[in-house]
């Protein structure tokens, strides 16, 4: 994800979904299939598709972590979600 930052993009998502590793490492069935529908939810609701939402895998760029109005911001798990892609309210 690093050299994908460093390269190419302002922001990188790694998903557990794509790689079929989610319920091979681990994750109860009742999670995957909640996040399953609640990331079906999100792609509809904001038109894009992403394969999971909920990921914990994630990284910015410097330009983008510096730009971010960082007080606007949930201080709890709200804030990976307040700053990935579509579902962006602080779009640059």
């Amino acid at each position: 994800m690093a050299s994908m930052i460093v390269k190419h993009f302002d922001v990188v998502l790694g998903s557990r979904i794509l790689s079929g590793y989610a319920i091979k490492g681990g994750m109860p069935i009742y999670k995957y299939v909640s996040n399953r529908l609640l990331t079906l939810f999100q792609n509809v609701a904001l038109n894009t598709k992403l394969s999971e939402f909920h990921t914990g895998y994630r990284a910015w760029n410097r330009q983008i972590l510096e730009a971010l109005p960082i007080l606007r911001c949930s201080d709890d798990f709200l804030f990976d979600n307040q700053n990935t892609g579509a579902s962006n309210p602080f779009r640059l």
